[in-house]
């Protein structure tokens, strides 16, 4: 009868360890959105790295496709297909921020602000690991003197 108890417990435990533990799924690398106020831009590329003797200095980029005039831009990689530069380089200049440069196709090119004050965006480079869910959402606006940016959650 012991025997029985045993295998139904630990048949039970079996089941639940293998369940789905529920919840939205948690995503590592950044996602960005962008608010377009200035004029239409085809394409642009973001550029990631760190900050040297008041230098930006990039490790990273990735290009985006068609950015809208209006708030009403989809989100760039989203979900699984977040964009996942390799944070080590950053470490290595050594920063201890990111920095992010926008370069939209007419060749206009800033480094990103952050949204309503007057010094540069960055955010906390996480120890030993990636940006993860709302850590890693960036929103950009893109205005006809600058360009601005803030993140949905900072480490700070």
């Amino acid at each position: 009868m012991k025997t029985k108890i045993v295998i139904v417990v630990a048949s039970f435990f079996l089941l639940i360890s293998c369940a789905d533990p529920g919840g939205d799924p948690v995503f590592e690398g950044f996602s960005f959105s962008f608010s377009n106020h200035a004029t239409l831009y085809t394409d642009a590329k973001v550029f990631i790295g760190g900050m040297k003797n008041g230098v930006f200095i990039s490790t990273d980029s990735i290009k985006i496709t068609r950015i809208n005039i209006g708030n009403n831009n989809f989100s760039h990689f989203i979900g699984e297909n977040r964009w996942k530069p390799d944070l080590s380089k950053i470490r290595e200049i050594p920063s201890g921020r990111c920095y992010f440069l926008l370069r939209l196709s007419d060749e206009r090119e800033e480094l990103i602000e952050r949204y309503e004050q007057t010094e540069l965006f960055s955010l906390s480079v996480p120890e030993g690991k990636k940006f993860e869910g709302d850590l890693g959402y960036i929103l950009i606006s893109i205005w006809d003197d600058r360009i601005t940016g803030n993140a949905l959650k900072e480490i700070d």
